[in-house]
């Protein structure tokens, strides 16, 4: 509805935001406008008001903003000779408007000056304003349609990275690379007096896989220890590097 009889004397048109008395108009701000939209069309509770006129906005304010609308809107109407008591406040429920208010129709009286639309769209001030609160569908986005073609595309990307972690996966299950020095697996090379392992394709495809490769000088040794296998990679004799080695844990190895 875009315009009220407020006590069967002043206008508002709240499309134009203007409160009309004969050939005077005001014109009131949107909060104002809004506010004065939801108390004539019943109760009006305080963080229903605060959600509409600033939440939604994103704007955080205080309960002072609140209270110093409501007395703003009482003002307009008194500078019509409506009482602002007519807004009435009820404890722990919120605004109600105790006047008499009637709806009526698009026809424009004699006594309203025409009026020339704002700029902005105002008539989201004259839709019902507790719908927003009521009908959840009122904020729903309509479903995104995806062509098929785009669907397509990300099976395939989806397959193919699928695809890349396995072979990745099949490749370096085998070895796990122990980032530190194994200085008892050494010591225990030396006790058992193993020699380097010779340097077969299968290991070196092992260690190849996850980016080790002899260097010259760099000598492949093998423990077997409790049923595991090692792999240890030296810059020189087992002997002489102290520790310097770097070692792998081979499982299954051939």
């Amino acid at each position: 509805m875009d315009k009220y009889l407020i006590e069967d004397r002043v206008i508002f048109n709240c499309h134009h935001m203007t409160l009309t008395l004969a050939d005077r108009t005001t014109e009131l701000t949107a909060n104002e406008a809004d506010l004065l939209v939801m108390v004539l069309k019943g109760l009006a509770t305080k963080a229903a008001v605060m959600q509409q006129l600033w939440g939604d906005k994103g704007l955080v304010v205080t309960d002072s903003s609140y209270h110093q609308l409501v007395r703003a809107v009482r003002a307009r109407l008194e500078e019509h000779g409506i009482s602002g008591t007519l807004i009435k406040t009820l404890p722990r429920h919120g605004l109600r408007f105790i006047g008499t208010a009637q709806p009526l129709d698009d026809a424009v009286p004699a006594t309203e000056p025409p009026q020339t639309a704002k700029p902005h769209d105002n008539d989201e001030k004259c839709a019902d304003v507790t719908s927003s609160f009521d009908d959840p569908a009122h904020h729903t986005v309509p479903p995104r349609h995806v062509p098929k073609r785009q669907r397509a595309a990300r099976l395939i990307e989806r397959a193919l990275l699928i695809g890349a972690v396995v072979w990745i996966g099949c490749n370096t299950w085998k070895i796990t690379l122990l980032n530190k020095h194994f200085s008892g697996l050494l010591s225990a090379l030396k006790q058992e007096a193993q020699h380097p392992a010779p340097a077969k394709a299968a290991s070196l495809a092992l260690l190849s896989s996850i980016g080790v490769k002899l260097q010259p000088g760099e000598r492949l040794y093998q423990i077997t220890r409790g049923g595991n296998k090692w792999l240890t990679v030296c810059p020189g004799t087992i002997h002489t590097v102290q520790g310097r080695c770097k070692t792998y844990l081979a499982q299954d190895l051939p």
